[in-house]
């Protein structure tokens, strides 16, 4: 809720499969079809770069994106 307003939303217990991918299905519509900015992050434990350790917000931001372009270069 009100993630368009500038709010950033994190998430977790999704993993890195098709709940991961649902999630960015949402993001990318938000930004696509409303031209919303709708910034997510999955905070996930497991994933490398939360790795089990409280993070900061740009640490988890960079770790994100950093991930995600790992991703898509993988596809």
């Amino acid at each position: 809720n009100k993630h368009h307003y500038g709010w950033i939303h994190l998430y977790g217990h999704v993993h890195n499969g098709v709940e991961w991918n649902l999630m960015e299905s949402v993001k990318r519509q938000m930004t696509e079809l409303y031209q919303i900015p709708c910034e997510m992050y999955n905070v996930g434990a497991m994933l490398p770069y939360i790795n089990y350790r409280p993070r900061t917000l740009e640490e988890i931001a960079q770790g994100y994106k950093e991930k995600c372009e790992r991703r898509s270069l993988s596809v």
